[in-house]
């Protein structure tokens, strides 16, 4: 009695010989692919490099020197970037953690401390809580 054959994105498929899955090479259009995305993102990666200036050794300067917590804001994509940077910063010694902007605005604000510095995140810079939650940290000095 043979196996059914199985249909997953990886071409996986029962043998009728061996009760053990196995794997089938992927068709070469997908490496093709593959190879083009990377090279479309190693390309995105250095245009950006291009683009640090004094600004970002700003930015760096300063989570360097913050001697309270380092708060990341965001909202959506900005967001789960945020948390990861944050989680980043925590495993690598920058006290840190995530905070989102509308639960911020709701009375999270009081997670700030004296000496603490927030990095809001947000695609377009027009993010209404966010916009809002930077207002709030400029007039607290935060």
């Amino acid at each position: 009695m043979n196996a059914p054959a199985l249909k997953t994105a990886h071409a996986v498929e029962a043998s009728a010989a061996s009760p053990a899955l196995k794997l089938k090479r992927p068709p070469a259009p997908y490496v093709e692919l593959a190879r083009e995305i990377m090279h479309s993102e190693a390309a995105a990666i250095r245009m950006a490099s291009r683009r640090l200036d004094e600004a970002f050794s700003a930015a760096v300067q300063m989570v360097l020197e913050c001697e309270g917590c380092l708060v990341v804001t965001g909202i959506g994509k900005s967001g789960l970037i945020g948390q990861k940077l944050s989680a980043t910063f925590s495993s690598t010694g920058t006290p840190s953690h995530f905070m989102h902007p509308t639960e911020a605005l709701h009375g999270d604000l009081g997670r700030l401390r004296r000496g603490d510095m927030a990095m809001l995140l947000s695609h377009s810079g027009q993010t209404e809580e966010v916009v809002n939650l930077a207002a709030i940290l400029r007039q607290d000095a935060v």
